[in-house]
């Protein structure tokens, strides 16, 4: 998607100007060339002949102003400027996941049989009993109501709903208490030789990389030495990371409709209370395309290495500056909360109890007998230096 009054500057533009011999100024710096009038033209190049101890011929005067300007300034054509345009890039959403009361099971699957057809029921995934599968991969799982039913809409779906439909449906979710737990953003630059995953590699190999510890480089070969795959990892997911995990790579490979370096692909993936953050900026922004993009590529930042641990004593990284020049980056935290008895309670009411209750209905046993079957008093005879203390309290309160 294009976005109206954003960077039209290339960012990797510093690659065909970084040679001093083709600027003016013999600066060598990585600013737009400096463009040269007849007379100036013709100046310079006596200025350099007679350093060089040549005179130069009266003839150079009468040269063709356009003539000298292209043999002093190194200009590439247009066909072959390099770098990712924000302004040309297409942003969607390209996973959603999320939950719903089970009572609005019904609704929420025909809302999306009304776009993706009919349906058919499988075995439930996660833990889950049974699921509502549709052809193009999304599915609804759930069990009871006594837990929440889950939604999937892969990338395939997502593609086929469209961001209209896809952001109206998720207005509508939320409107009815939907909660998600992962959504992906993408930003896919195509042309030609475009140079961002290189961008990022390198700026992580001079330790440029920020808000994110962890990255890894994936190049994927065939037998006689050709790129099948090549991708680089920011962050790590789930759990184990922060709720952000982002991925470089190179979609013209991964579908084979494009030769290496003309079709890469930015994509974050939000995950848990992160997700639940992004899906609640998007609905209420007023350009949710722009927010998309703000949302996923704040998720990291490239800042010049000093060895400084504040960000605002360090630089942003010149090509990482000329992408985002146009938005705001925003970073989504999440806010970690301490651990009580309360969410102790409401995590075993959400996740172990709908089980437990699945189980006393098929074996005729109360929810006590079974937890005592599980558990053993064995188990609630340990010393209290041995258990934390939310633990004894709870035990403590429901003795």
């Amino acid at each position: 998607m294009q976005k109206g009054n954003l960077m039209h500057t290339d960012y990797n533009t510093m690659i065909h100007q970084a040679d001093s011999s083709t600027r003016v100024n013999g600066t060598g710096r990585t600013g737009a060339p400096v463009p040269l009038r007849s007379g100036d033209a013709a100046l310079f190049e006596s200025m350099k002949q007679e350093a060089e101890g040549v005179s130069a011929p009266a003839s150079h005067s009468s040269a063709r102003p356009s003539d000298q300007q292209t043999e002093l300034v190194d200009q590439c054509p247009p066909s072959v400027i390099r770098g990712a345009k924000l302004h040309e890039a297409e942003i969607g959403i390209d996973w959603f996941r999320f939950r719903m009361p089970f009572n609005r099971l019904h609704q929420i699957t025909n809302r999306l049989a009304k776009y993706l057809g009919s349906y058919y029921s499988k075995p439930g995934m996660w833990g889950y009993r049974e699921r509502f599968q549709f052809a193009c991969g999304a599915f609804v799982n759930f069990t009871d109501e006594h837990r929440e039913c889950c939604i999937e809409l892969t990338g395939k779906t997502c593609q086929l709903l469209g961001h209209q439909i896809l952001m109206e449906l998720m207005t509508w979710a939320y409107s009815h208490f939907a909660r998600a737990t992962r959504i992906d953003i993408r930003l896919d630059f195509k042309g030609t030789d475009i140079g961002l995953i290189d961008n990022v590699c390198q700026s992580c190999e001079r330790r440029e990389l920020c808000r994110c510890r962890r990255w890894r480089k994936i190049e994927q070969l065939s037998s006689n030495g050709e790129y099948t795959g090549y991708s680089v990892e920011l962050g790590k997911r789930g759990k184990d990371g922060s709720g952000r995990l982002v991925r470089v790579y190179d979609k013209g490979l991964e579908t084979k409709e494009k030769p290496k370096g003309e079709w890469e692909r930015w994509e974050t993936e939000f995950s848990d209370d992160a997700a639940n953050q992004v899906c609640m900026e998007l609905i209420a922004s007023d350009n949710w395309t722009q927010s998309a993009a703000e949302l996923a590529l704040g998720a990291v930042d490239f800042r010049v290495y000093t060895g400084a641990r504040s960000l605002k004593r360090r630089s942003i990284a010149d090509w990482w500056a000329k992408l985002t020049a146009s938005i705001k980056p925003i970073l989504v935290r999440i806010k970690r909360v301490h651990t009580n008895i309360d969410r102790y309670g409401s995590w075993l009411c959400r996740s172990v109890m709908p089980t437990l209750h699945t189980i006393s209905k098929h074996t005729d046993q109360s929810v006590a007998n079974i937890i005592l079957f599980f558990t053993g008093k064995q188990n609630f005879a340990k010393a209290v230096c041995d258990a934390s203390p939310v633990v004894w309290e709870y035990i403590d309160i429901t003795e």
